[in-house]
This record gives C-alpha cells, sequence and structure tokens, in this order.
C-alpha cells in the first residue's frame, strides 16, 4: 500500500515554521518540567521526615527507582533547556545580522545619487 503525502495548502515561511519549531521546544520542555516536579514531589515523600537520621529508613526499591528516575529527567530538562537556548541565540543572531543588513542597504540607498 502506497501512501500519499499532500503538500500543506499554505506552504509555512521560514519564520513561521522556525516559530512553530520554537513552540514545540518550548512546549517540550514545559511537559518535561512538569514530569520533573511530579518525580520531586514523590521523592520528597519518600524521604524521611526532617531529624530523623537517614539510616533510619532503609531506602527502598521504589525510592531508588524515583531517584534514579528524576536523575534521568532533571538531565534531558538540562539537555532541552540548552537546545532551547541554542535555538533562540541563533535565531537572535540571525535577527541581528538581517537588521545590520538592512542599515547597511537603507544607508547606501540614501548616499546614492
Amino acid at each position: 500500500m502506497a501512501i500519499l503525502v499532500l503538500p500543506p495548502s499554505h506552504p509555512l515561511k521560514s519564520a513561521d515554521r522556525l516559530a512553530r519549531t520554537n513552540e514545540q521546544r518550548i512546549a517540550a520542555v514545559r511537559i518535561q518540567i512538569a514530569l520533573v516536579r511530579t518525580l520531586l514531589d514523590e521523592v520528597e515523600r519518600l524521604v524521611p521526615p526532617p531529624g530523623l537520621p537517614p539510616s533510619a529508613l532503609p531506602p527502598s526499591p521504589f525510592q531508588r527507582a524515583a531517584s534514579d528516575q528524576l536523575a534521568d529527567e532533571l538531565a534531558r530538562l538540562g539537555y532541552r533547556l540548552l537546545d532551547v537556548a541554542r535555538e533562540l541565540a541563533i535565531e537572535k543572531e540571525g535577527a541581528a545580522a538581517h537588521n545590520v543588513a538592512e542599515a547597511t542597504n537603507s544607508a547606501g540607498a540614501g548616499t546614492a545619487t
């Protein structure tokens, strides 16, 4: 069976595509933050109360698993934050270069006789 892929009825402009990609990245970061918050709440619930020495309650396998998953999710969150920061920096540099080119072109057009 062949799969037919139809082109979009209104092709996205480059800026629209970039904005959509950035929105998707930011949405992924928000989801990751929600997951980390949930895991932090669970780990906090499993940790012995203040004043009780850690050795009083040996860590359960569930606590170890939650702590390990929390470490993994924090690492993923860090990578996603770096990815968003990199893309935003690239976008900012591109906009700055575009503004410089426009300023140069308009200055050159104003001096031409």
